[in-house]
């Protein structure tokens, strides 16, 4: 008999090791938490929001895109809520005017002049806002770019751009919460 007794703890040994070596479903994650309190032995799981548990996600996700929207997401383009400026240009003037109320764009506008330099003037009566205003000329090389800040003031400012190549120019003119009665001319 002592020698069936040894079989059988030789084979419950080896079916023992066997085991502990074997494959199994549980994780590592699973392994480590076994015999913890809260484990999968001996009560429940704690609970993780993980992306196997999509409708949580999807529960959180109209949270989540609350922020967004009060706060974020601030896409710049033209408005078409109020009044737009208007634009003349001839081969030796170019005009760019208007009454605006909060005119937030980017407008850009190509210009055939046959100067190599021009005069600015940007004139505004109550003008409040950003504007900056930027010249490339027919090489697209940048001749001009001014930034100007209004605080509800009138204003006068004339200056001049660099040199550049006369023929086809290219006018842009940024606006951030544009006021006021402008008017801004090269010539």
């Amino acid at each position: 008999m002592t020698d069936q007794l040894r079989a059988a703890r030789r084979e419950a040994l080896s079916e023992t090791a066997l085991s502990e070596t074997a494959p199994t479903r549980r994780g590592p994650r699973q392994r480590r938490l076994e015999g913890r309190p809260g484990s999968l032995q001996g009560g429940t799981r704690p609970q993780h929001l993980s992306l196997r548990q999509p409708a949580r996600l999807l529960a959180l996700l109209p949270l989540l895109l609350i922020p967004l929207v009060l706060f974020g997401c601030h896409e710049r383009s033209n408005r078409h809520d109020g009044p737009h400026p208007t634009a003349y240009a001839s081969p030796t003037e170019f005009q760019w005017t208007g009454d605006l109320i909060s005119y937030d764009a980017l407008d850009e506008y190509d210009w055939n002049t046959v100067w190599d330099l021009v005069f600015v003037e940007f004139e505004a009566f109550d003008f409040s806002g950003v504007i900056r205003v930027q010249i490339f000329d027919d090489d697209f090389v940048e001749i001009l770019d001014e930034t100007w800040v209004g605080y509800g003031d009138d204003v006068l400012i004339r200056t001049s751009s660099a040199a550049g190549v006369s023929g086809q120019w290219r006018v842009r003119i940024t606006s951030d919460d544009l006021w006021g009665d402008l008017a801004l001319r090269f010539d």
